[in-house]
Parts: structure tokens; sequence; C-alpha cells
């Protein structure tokens, strides 16, 4: 699936939002002003995961998450507008993404009241998607399949998903019909970077680690290793 083109001026009004968000990190009030902001563009999901996942990295970044700004009591709230609160989920659970605190995000999203998940956007369901399968659980591959039918080739959601496949392992197993010689979900990787431009990263290495890079995702994604598994511990990389 190609996404429509949108508007210059309005890409120019979603760039100008990201920038002022990113550029005052250290004042408490940005994430309002920025839910502000694409509240008046009347922004869509893709939009939003756009500009959100970036900000919220750069935002952490610089010292500042948006986890010492949002609680789950805030991004809940009844009162909240849908895209003020679409703007909150994607900005906390970014946040616990980038923090690799898989069990917190999946927590979050299952203890929204029934039938709350399947209403989610697609990338708050692709956030969900890498918790699971951060933590190898093999029913977030049924749910990227369908993160991947309605996203297309959302780069942003598609990071998202490549990100949770590197940290899972064994998940092959969770696949009918899958054999050892699939471990790694070459496969699943290769899909989703076909529709990728690339998700360079880097790793802080240590004495205690190595690096190393996964052979079916290739070599632009480095991870730093800590056990005799080598379980991915930490990734470094853009949003």
């Amino acid at each position: 699936m190609t996404l429509a083109v949108r508007d210059p001026g309005r890409d120019i009004a979603l760039r100008e939002a990201r920038a002022r968000a990113t550029n005052y990190p250290a004042a408490p009030f940005w994430p309002v002003r920025l839910a502000q902001e694409l509240r008046e563009l009347n922004a869509d999901w893709r939009e939003s995961a756009e500009v959100c996942a970036d900000v919220a990295w750069a935002a952490r970044a610089a010292g500042r998450s948006a986890l010492g700004l949002l609680s789950p009591d805030k991004i809940t709230a009844a009162d909240l507008d849908p895209v003020t609160a679409r703007t909150y989920r994607h900005l906390y659970l970014s946040a616990l993404r980038y923090d690799l605190r898989c069990a917190t995000l999946q927590a979050f999203v299952e203890q929204l009241p029934p039938g709350a998940i399947s209403g989610l956007d697609c990338y708050s369901r692709a956030l969900y998607a890498f918790a699971l399968l951060g933590q190898s659980r093999p029913e977030g591959l049924a749910l990227m399949d369908e993160v991947l039918a309605e996203a297309g080739d959302h780069v942003k959601t598609l990071h998202v998903l490549l990100h949770g496949l590197w940290l899972g392992h064994d998940l092959d197993q969770g696949r009918s019909g899958s054999s050892p010689s699939a471990r790694g979900l070459p496969l699943e990787s290769a899909r989703i970077r076909s529709c990728c431009s690339g998700w360079p990263a880097h790793c802080a290495d240590s004495a205690a680690t190595t690096m190393g890079s996964r052979p079916s995702t290739g070599p632009w994604i480095f991870c730093r290793r800590a056990t005799s598994r080598c379980t991915p511990i930490w990734c470094a990389s853009v949003p």
C-alpha cells in the first residue's frame, strides 16, 4: 500500500510542530502544546506517529522523557478529545519502547477497558505488538500481521515491528509449520524490511558486551548482547 501524498503546507506545519516540541524539551508543558497543535491540524494516526516517535526520542535523549510528564491516568482521562488522547498515548508508549519496558507497555494496554484494545489506532497496536514480540510472546505475531495489513509501508510502524522482532527469540515456534532452520524469522524481518528504506543503528559498547549483527536482519542493525543465548538487551537507534 502506498501512502497518499500530503499537501506541502501540511508537511511544513507538522515539521514545525515537531521542531517546537524537540527544541524545548525542558518545558514541562511540551506534550500539551504538541497535542494542541496536532488537534488543530486534525492529524491522523500516521502523522501523529511520525511526529511523536521523533519527539519522544529527542526528549529521552535530552533527559526529559515523556514518562516524567505523562501518566496512565492522564492518558486515559475521559475528557480528552480523540486526537489529544492519541498524542499522549503515542508519546507515552514510544517512551516505554525506547526504555525497552515491554512488560510495562503490555500492562498499560491490557488494563484498558474491554474492547478498547481493538479500537486502538494502528500505531498504538504496533507498539503493543512490539511489547509482546520483545518478550518473545508468540501472540505478538498475529497482532503484527493485523498491523501490517493496515499499516502498509508506513515506516515508523514498520520500525516498531522490526524492533520487536529483533528483541524476541524463538518466535518461530509460534508459527505453525515452522522449522528450526527458520529461527530468527528471516521471512518476517525481510517482509518488513522490504517496505523500509533502512534502519541505521549504533551500539554503546562495554567490556562486558560484544558487538554483533543478526544474519537474518542484515549488517545494518547492531545490538549489545549479554547472555550465552545472545539475547539483545539494548538497541540504540533512530526511531
